[in-house]
């Protein structure tokens, strides 16, 4: 890289520390190191959050992705949009979970369920998390490495991997979850601009009449236009997304890689907004991560860029790997590379820089999150007596600092064999099939009992990684059905006598006849029915634990719980500055807004972005279920396709340009009320993440 780009990104390095060097004065205590002191503005937190999900490894498996599938993977991804649409706009699971003032979801365990039931959940989520994060540093050093010709070698991949680790470490550590916020923030605006200007240098490199041929050479069946032409696309179709759907509705908030976001929401109210407006700003985003690799496929199919299509294979053959990590490795940097072709001296830098961003706003939230949640989860409910503030933010970034040595470790070590997606879905799957159940149970339903969480976290998560492993290791011998036939049959022998103790005898049968029904169903998959074999799997375990929860809901003697003094209701409501002033003393009158799910929090322009976020939404999915119905009787042939493709890419650049200027001021005058609070706010040394300054008196159910 020329030293414009390399000062591009060294400027970008020593601006974010100085930001994250400037918000330690404002952590004094473990509330502030945890979830800044619930200060978070919307603007703020919706930024910094889908900023911090944006990672490098995400925008290269994005790109790997939409290489794959193209425009496709936009069409099928719009399924979601009604389950996403009620996410947001109703604060499903969000609301109440904010509500509830705990600091870590496993604290709302504790509150709901029991102490014990909270040291397995915290345990689970960390040893699945670490797992699952244990392959970002690699992904993102070989980008660093083959996009800036750094030298292809084992001590220069190390040495990457511990330089980026360190500067995000030292972010973290600095001022905790309020650096965190502050600098993902900045970050986040910083590659708004940047994510439009490459795209619109990169839309001016080609003619859509070059994009359109080049797409026109895809595999039959295998279209990057046409979704309804993908029957031989090996991966990213309409299973993958469906698969989504499921676990973007049942794993709402399961996911614990950005925890300290969840509780750092200056309201419940605030919470909620930020969701609704995640789906204005991931437009630029998504620009991105369609545009860069269909002008990469572009570059390598087009005979106008043979050039630069020679040189990109160049690059990819002295790869110094073999096997399946070779191929995977080529996958995920093949768009980078071929992006590398077409970038003047200065854009990239630019480019360097966001991806340099990405890694650092991940990295530093998911080292805070996991860090914070062996701490709070799994070593502080053994301890008699609480921690001095002091000693409490010492072991806090003592786990940050180990999180941190197991990452690089693991990215050192470990081979890399599946698609980047498959791999976060599989190991996501072993917490959130579990925790799912039990977390949106836990916050709707009363009847919900602590052994019901208990019986569905083991048999969940136990069914999604002995699944996965009988699935990797006979998969060339058995069918998944013949696999999970043989799998449901060990669990229900070995855990038969977990059950009866735990909800009874009645209980237990029921339990083992909905593993028999869902292994019947389970068997008439086979290895051939979807695109990942691991589908079937994950789809398998999340019914059962579902399931499970219910009956053991159902058939439990447990008196229900006080849903009003779990979520601070009522005459349980406190009084601490949470709630949403309402400038007046009288509360406002919602009116007929309330039929729309807007209550008497919502001021103007919060009416304004919720009906806004529902239009979007309502023309998409409604273009979704038009194309659907129309392919029925009159399909649409790769003309109309690449056209259609055209216009929303005109459309959307331009909505991003606006909404990057919308969410800056916002976001600045967020950061400004969180400082001043910070400034003026009282700390109290008992709101440490303990279940007793929650809620004084208020024990959970004891243990079956």
């Amino acid at each position: 890289m020329h030293w414009i780009d390399w000062s591009i990104v060294l400027g970008l390095g020593a601006a974010m520390t100085m930001l994250a060097y400037s918000t330690k004065r404002y952590t004094r205590s473990v509330a502030d190191f945890l979830a800044a002191n619930r200060c978070g503005g919307r603007y703020l937190l919706g930024i910094a959050q889908d900023m911090a999900g944006t990672g490098a490894i995400s925008i290269v498996a994005n790109m790997q992705m939409m290489f794959i599938a193209g425009f496709t993977a936009i069409y099928w991804g719009w399924m979601s949009l009604p389950v996403g649409l009620f996410i947001s706009l109703s604060g499903f699971v969000v609301y109440r979970y904010r509500a509830t003032r705990a600091l870590t979801m496993a604290q709302f365990f504790e509150m709901r369920y029991s102490r014990r039931f909270r040291i397995l959940a915290g345990l689970v989520a960390y040893l699945a998390g670490i797992v699952n994060f244990g392959i970002f540093p690699a992904v993102a050093a070989r980008f660093f490495i083959y996009f800036c010709g750094l030298p292809d070698h084992w001590w220069v991949f190390a040495l990457v991997m511990m330089i980026l680790l360190a500067i995000a470490l030292s972010f973290t550590l600095l001022g905790g979850q309020i650096a965190v916020m502050v600098t993902d923030f900045a970050q986040g605006m910083l590659c708004n601009v940047l994510f439009v200007v490459i795209l619109l240098f990169a839309m001016s490199q080609f003619s859509w009449t070059q994009i359109s041929d080049a797409l026109a050479t895809a595999p039959k069946d295998a279209s990057l236009v046409n979704p309804f032409d993908t029957s031989n696309l090996e991966a990213f179709n309409y299973w993958y997304f469906l698969m989504g759907i499921l676990m973007q509705f049942y794993g709402v908030l399961a996911w614990q890689g950005s925890s300290g976001y969840r509780c750092s929401a200056k309201s419940p109210h605030e919470a909620r907004m930020a969701g609704i407006l995640g789906a204005f700003r991931g437009f630029g985003l998504m620009l991105l991560f369609a545009m860069l690799p269909i002008c990469a496929y572009t570059i390598m199919n087009h005979p106008d860029f043979s050039t630069q299509a020679n040189a990109v294979h160049e690059v990819l053959a002295d790869i110094n790997l073999e096997g399946e990590e070779l191929t995977q490795v080529t996958s995920q940097i093949k768009v980078p590379i071929a992006v590398r072709q077409f970038l003047p001296v200065g854009l990239v830098g630019a480019f360097v820089a966001v991806l340099f961003a990405a890694f650092l706003t991940t990295h530093d939230t998911y080292l805070h999150s996991w860090g914070s949640i062996f701490i709070q989860d799994v070593l502080l409910p053994f301890r008699k007596t609480p921690l001095s503030p002091q000693e409490h933010l010492k072991w806090l970034r003592i786990s940050i600092a180990g999180v941190a040595v197991f990452i690089f470790m693991f990215s050192f070590l470990f081979r890399q064999t599946e698609h980047i997606a498959l791999f976060f879905m599989i190991t996501g799957a072993i917490f959130i099939n579990g925790a799912g159940a039990a977390i949106v149970g836990g916050l709707y339903w009363r009847r919900g009992t602590t052994a019901a969480a208990w019986t569905a976290m083991i048999i969940g998560s136990t069914a999604a990684v002995g699944g996965i492993i009988l699935q990797a290791t006979l998969k060339d011998a058995f069918p998944v059905g013949t696999l999970w036939l043989t799998f449901c049959t060990m669990m229900m022998a070995a855990f038969s006598y977990v059950t009866v103790s735990l909800v009874g005898r009645w209980a237990a049968a029921l339990m083992m006849a909905v593993l028999i029904g869902a292994t019947l169903v389970a068997w008439q998959f086979s290895a051939d029915a979807v695109p990942f074999e691991a589908l079937p799997v994950l789809l398998f375990s999340v019914g059962v634990s579902l399931a499970i929860y219910l009956i053991a809901g159902l058939v439990g003697q447990s008196k229900p719980i006080d849903m009003d003094r779990l979520l601070h209701r009522g005459r349980h409501a406190v009084d601490d500055g949470d709630h949403e002033p309402t400038g007046s003393s009288e509360p406002r009158d919602p009116g007929i807004w309330k039929w729309f799910g807007m209550g008497k929090e919502f001021r103007f322009w919060d009416r304004v972005i919720y009906i806004g976020a529902i239009v979007k939404a309502i023309l998409l999915f409604g273009f979704f279920l038009v194309a659907l119905i129309a392919h029925r009787f009159a399909p649409m042939d790769f003309d109309f396709w690449i056209a259609f493709w055209k216009v929303f890419v005109t459309v959307f650049v331009v909505l991003a340009v606006a909404f990057t200027v919308w969410f800056t001021i916002g976001g600045i005058l967020d950061i400004r009320f969180m400082y001043a609070a910070l400034r003026n706010r009282s700390r109290d040394a008992r709101d440490d993440g303990t279940i007793d300054y929650v809620d004084p008196g208020f024990p959970p159910p004891k243990e079956p």
